[in-house]
């Protein structure tokens, strides 16, 4: 009965603790990074994820730095084709837009999350993304 009794506060502690992790992440979640803290982080650096719609295509982006005016160029490489894009800052999103013969022109917006130093969650349309970016 003992060791029944010490399972089951094990499984309890387990639980609240658990829920407490799910608690501060969701909380963190919610905290998107600034305009002020998107130029500080992504002009300049090379950004690598794992595409969301199959999950497992590799994808890398270098952007140009910021010159003071908010926008700038984009290289990237998905499946080993690549391509080229530009960037800017509306408000808290990081805007990217696109126009070239294989994907058509377009153009979105999106929010992020930092969930490590080296590590963003994107928020596209309140939903966030199955695999976040790494900053090298």
């Amino acid at each position: 009965m003992y060791l029944r009794d010490i399972k089951s506060l094990a499984l309890a502690a387990i639980l609240t603790i658990s829920l407490q992790l799910l608690t501060v992440f969701e909380a963190n979640a919610q905290q998107f990074m600034s305009q002020k803290e998107l130029l500080a982080t992504l002009p300049g650096s090379q950004i690598s994820s794992i595409d969301d719609e199959d999950n497992k295509s590799k994808w890398i982006q270098a952007y140009s730095k910021n010159d003071g005016s908010k926008k700038g160029l984009v290289a990237g490489i998905w499946k080993k084709e690549k391509y080229q894009s530009t960037w800017y800052v509306e408000g808290n999103q990081w805007c990217e837009k696109w126009d070239n013969e294989k994907w058509g022109s377009g153009e979105t917006c999106m929010k992020f999350v930092r969930i490590g130093p080296k590590q963003l969650l994107k928020y596209k349309d309140g939903v966030p993304s199955k695999n976040f970016w790494i900053i090298k």
